[in-house]
Protein backbone atom coordinates (compact mmCIF):
# COMPACT_ATOMS: atom_id res chain seq x y z
CA UNK A 1 0.00 0.00 0.00
CA UNK A 2 1.67 3.10 -1.32
CA UNK A 3 1.46 5.96 1.15
CA UNK A 4 -0.15 4.58 4.08
CA UNK A 5 1.56 5.46 7.00
CA UNK A 6 0.91 2.95 10.24
CA UNK A 7 1.36 4.32 13.52
CA UNK A 8 0.67 1.83 15.95
CA UNK A 9 2.27 0.48 19.05
CA UNK A 10 3.37 -3.18 19.97
CA UNK A 11 0.47 -3.96 22.12
CA UNK A 12 -2.80 -3.26 20.64
CA UNK A 13 -4.97 -5.03 24.01
CA UNK A 14 -6.52 -3.34 26.78
CA UNK A 15 -4.06 -3.60 29.43
CA UNK A 16 -6.90 -3.02 31.72
CA UNK A 17 -10.60 -4.24 32.27
CA UNK A 18 -13.24 -1.22 31.71
CA UNK A 19 -16.24 -1.13 33.40
CA UNK A 20 -19.97 -0.72 31.59
CA UNK A 21 -23.08 0.02 33.22
CA UNK A 22 -25.48 -2.81 32.04
CA UNK A 23 -29.55 -2.94 32.77
CA UNK A 24 -31.25 -6.25 34.01
CA UNK A 25 -34.58 -6.41 33.86
CA UNK A 26 -36.77 -9.88 33.95
CA UNK A 27 -39.16 -10.97 30.88
CA UNK A 28 -42.53 -11.40 32.77
CA UNK A 29 -44.08 -13.68 29.88
CA UNK A 30 -40.86 -15.80 29.61
CA UNK A 31 -39.31 -15.57 33.06
CA UNK A 32 -35.79 -14.70 31.14
CA UNK A 33 -33.44 -11.65 31.94
CA UNK A 34 -32.90 -9.01 29.23
CA UNK A 35 -29.79 -7.28 29.49
CA UNK A 36 -28.38 -4.13 27.75
CA UNK A 37 -25.43 -1.50 27.67
CA UNK A 38 -26.83 1.82 27.72
CA UNK A 39 -23.49 2.83 26.15
CA UNK A 40 -23.00 1.14 23.74
CA UNK A 41 -26.33 1.17 21.31
CA UNK A 42 -27.37 -1.95 20.15
CA UNK A 43 -25.38 -4.45 22.30
CA UNK A 44 -27.76 -6.48 23.97
CA UNK A 45 -28.42 -10.33 25.13
CA UNK A 46 -30.43 -12.27 27.50
CA UNK A 47 -30.47 -15.55 29.36
CA UNK A 48 -32.57 -17.68 31.26
CA UNK A 49 -30.95 -16.70 34.72
CA UNK A 50 -29.22 -13.68 35.95
CA UNK A 51 -26.14 -14.89 35.81
CA UNK A 52 -26.17 -16.03 32.44
CA UNK A 53 -27.55 -12.77 30.64
CA UNK A 54 -24.42 -11.55 32.78
CA UNK A 55 -21.93 -13.84 31.05
CA UNK A 56 -23.65 -13.05 27.70
CA UNK A 57 -23.31 -9.64 28.13
CA UNK A 58 -20.10 -9.33 29.18
CA UNK A 59 -19.71 -12.09 25.92
CA UNK A 60 -21.70 -9.13 23.37
CA UNK A 61 -19.80 -6.21 24.96
CA UNK A 62 -16.24 -7.58 24.24
CA UNK A 63 -17.46 -8.69 20.60
CA UNK A 64 -18.95 -5.30 20.36
CA UNK A 65 -15.79 -3.77 21.26
CA UNK A 66 -13.71 -5.64 18.35
CA UNK A 67 -12.05 -3.62 15.84
CA UNK A 68 -13.14 -3.93 12.56
CA UNK A 69 -11.10 -4.61 9.43
CA UNK A 70 -10.74 -1.27 7.06
CA UNK A 71 -10.18 -0.83 3.84
CA UNK A 72 -8.09 2.58 3.85
CA UNK A 73 -7.22 5.14 0.75
CA UNK A 74 -3.44 5.99 -0.15
CA UNK A 75 -2.11 8.29 2.50
CA UNK A 76 -4.22 7.05 5.16
CA UNK A 77 -2.58 7.25 8.38
CA UNK A 78 -3.94 5.06 11.53
CA UNK A 79 -3.75 6.03 14.94
CA UNK A 80 -4.90 4.52 18.62
CA UNK A 81 -5.52 6.85 21.21
CA UNK A 82 -5.88 5.52 24.55
CA UNK A 83 -9.10 6.96 27.19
Amino acid sequence: MIGLKLRTTTNTTFSKKMKWRIVLEPDRETGEWAVWCPELPGCTSAGLTEQEALENIREAIALYLQPDDLELSAGAVIEEVSV
